[in-house]
């Protein structure tokens, strides 16, 4: 499955728009995270009951954080739990249409 969400980021300093390429290879995962201006890569994969797990890193203007997201996503929406060192964000969004 390749899938477009538009998705929001809810952070401490507010929600951010940005885009999720989503590409799923068998169990494999990976994609592009559109935010805050930056393009950011992540890989990971789909557990046996359908949750992903995925390892990025979120780029901005003024740092670089490390993460590891767990949730859903499916041919309507994604949901993620992403958790850092210091702090846990949500993210959530829509599929685009092709």
């Amino acid at each position: 499955m390749d899938a477009k969400y538009d998705v929001r980021l809810v952070t401490s300093i507010g929600t951010k728009g940005g885009k999720i390429f989503l590409l799923k290879n068998g169990k494999g995962v990976s994609g592009t995270f559109f935010v805050m201006n930056e393009e950011n890569k992540f890989t990971g994969f789909e557990t046996y009951d359908g949750l992903l797990e995925i390892d990025g890193v979120i780029k901005t203007k003024y740092k670089t954080v490390n993460y590891h997201a767990k949730g859903k996503a499916d041919n309507e929406k994604i949901a993620l739990s992403i958790k850092t060192k210091t702090d846990r964000y949500t993210l959530y969004g829509i599929r685009e249409e092709e």
